[in-house]
């Protein structure tokens, strides 16, 4: 599985509802940014992994915590934590534990030592290719930084707001490296 494609969409949202209670704070030029928190039960965070070989599989993470920020009626930042151990399987029929276990342990997100994973938003563009904006920030996972970018769609409607987003990752950027290629041509290419 050398790539995570989910929020893990990185860690992000991907098909996150999320809903939030307006704290209003006025600002110097009188717009009113709000600070939000998101719906811990709307919200997950589906993933694909891929093997190598073309299978792959895939589930669904939850946060532990999450706020938006919008500015001018705009998303303008914000930050995410994902529950590790919340980790679903939703393809694997027979030894879906087997599987889960295998993920969160030490070969792939040691999730005993690194139980929670993270997203920070630094800031938030205009999209294209079908995406209304891209979404940039820093994902940590096992406490190494990447700073990725998210192509989404953001809906504002009222007091709630929907993110949908998708972005591949590779897990080796992350420490991540059982069973990678990038792992056996790193030996390779050491090898005395």
């Amino acid at each position: 599985m050398k790539q995570i494609l989910g929020l893990l969409s990185t860690l992000l949202v991907a098909g996150a509802l999320m809903s939030f209670l307006p704290n209003p704070t006025p600002n110097a030029n009188t717009t009113i940014d709000l600070e939000t928190n998101i719906d811990l039960e709307a919200s997950y965070v589906k993933y694909t992994g891929y093997k190598q070989v073309g299978s792959k599989h895939y589930g669904k993470l939850f946060f532990q915590s999450g706020q938006l920020e919008l500015t001018d009626g705009q998303l303008s930042g914000g930050s995410f934590v994902v529950d590790m151990n919340s980790m679903t399987n939703d393809d694997i029929k027979n030894f879906k534990g087997k599987f889960l276990k295998h993920m969160k342990s030490d070969d792939f997100f040691a999730v005993a030592k690194y139980p929670t994973a993270s997203f920070t938003i630094s800031s938030v563009e205009e999209g294209d290719d079908g995406f209304s904006h891209v979404i940039n920030g820093a994902m940590t996972i096992k406490d190494i930084t990447k700073n990725i970018a998210v192509p989404a769609n953001i809906k504002i409607n009222g007091e709630s707001v929907s993110i949908e987003g998708s972005a591949k990752i590779d897990r080796t950027d992350f420490g991540i490296k059982y069973g990678s290629g990038n792992f056996f041509k790193e030996l390779t290419a050491n090898k005395v």
